[in-house]
């Protein structure tokens, strides 16, 4: 702009002093349009860093999205421990068997497998296939073996996000009385079988129906997977107590050792010889209660429990689940046969 003003002013006659004030005006102008296009690109470099941080931050989320449906809301507390990647391989009939993810507490370990076909005939039986984890293989073949085992239940999910040509499925394992270590390895047992697992738990207590045909084992298989990092996530408290000496709790389970068994019936009730009365408060003033009359006992919050004991008098764990993975926070205390204790 300021060369076409020099080039018209060479054609026409102006006085020096109006002149000069015209060419300051315009050189002001470009010195402030100059400075103000570095702010530009500084914006525009903030929005794309803008735009980079939040795919990452979407792509960290849907890291542990997976978990979520296997364990809920909660998850999200072990992003970073989350592995990823082919951490194993299987052949397996017409498939391949490969875990894509795992997640190791100190008492669970959940992992994620994709099974892919690998011919026309896998492909048409895709969606009926499933995964069976067999839990005598990890007690047996422990170097440590215990006479109640190791690991106590599991639980099994199909995941929604698979697709026509990969099914995903997820597999967590809860063990009580022997909790995973650091660098050491966790044997995966698989047997694929030729029809879905049932989702949902059946009634035992209402008489059923025998299957027309038991579902076929079509192959079996064994990989091991490493135990890069264990989520330590756990609560405890010195508990002043003739007979408790030790309670502990993390996102999965409550357990208590050193207990002396009165009497272990054959039916549903456990009699405790030292312990009475044991309830959790909530923050939210809900009571979780564990032990009533010295019986021990399931609710809402807690769905099942487990004990190891010896012979009547001597001292063993008692060890309750989570009916959902527990955000420790939300636990103020405990109420042991009168007398309180605060997490806080």
């Amino acid at each position: 702009m300021l060369e076409r003003y020099r080039d018209v002013m060479n054609q026409i006659h102006m006085p020096d002093d109006c002149d000069w004030k015209i060419r300051s005006a315009m050189e002001k102008k470009a010195r402030e349009t100059h400075r103000r296009r570095p702010l530009r690109r500084i914006s525009l470099a903030a929005a794309v860093v803008a735009i980079l941080v939040t795919t990452a931050l979407a792509a960290t989320f849907l890291r542990s999205q997976t978990f979520q449906e296997m364990l809920g809301r909660e998850a999200v507390q072990w992003e970073d421990q989350i592995q990823e990647g082919v951490l194993a391989e299987l052949t397996m009939d017409h498939f391949r068997v490969q875990v894509v993810q795992s997640l190791f507490t100190t008492d669970s370990a959940n992992v994620v497998l994709e099974i892919t076909p690998l011919d026309a005939e896998g492909q048409a039986r895709l969606a009926d296939v499933d995964l069976l984890y067999d839990l005598s293989a990890f007690n047996r073949d422990h170097p440590d073996p215990l006479p109640d085992g190791g690991a106590i239940s599991w639980d099994h999910w199909v995941l929604p996000d698979g697709t026509e040509t990969c099914k995903r499925i997820g597999i967590s394992v809860f063990t009580v009385n022997r909790p995973f270590v650091q660098g050491e390895s966790f044997p995966l047992y698989l047997a694929m079988q030729d029809r879905p697992i049932p989702q949902t738990k059946e009634d035992t207590t209402q008489p059923t129906e025998a299957p027309e045909q038991s579902p076929e084992i079509l192959a079996e298989g064994i990989c091991m997977l490493d135990i890069p990092t264990v989520c330590t996530s756990a609560r405890a408290l010195t508990l002043d107590h003739e007979q408790v000496q030790e309670f502990a709790m993390t996102p999965f389970s409550i357990t208590i050792r050193g207990v002396t068994v009165a009497t272990i019936s054959e039916g549903e009730e456990t009699k405790l010889g030292a312990v009475q009365e044991m309830a959790l408060l909530l923050q939210d003033g809900t009571e979780v209660p564990l032990i009533q009359g010295g019986v021990v006992q399931t609710c809402d919050q807690v769905n099942s429990w487990f004990h190891f004991a010896g012979p009547v008098g001597s001292n063993f764990q008692l060890t309750w689940r989570w009916s959902e993975v527990m955000d420790l926070s939300r636990v103020s205390g405990l109420q042991l046969d009168g007398q309180w204790y605060s997490f806080d």
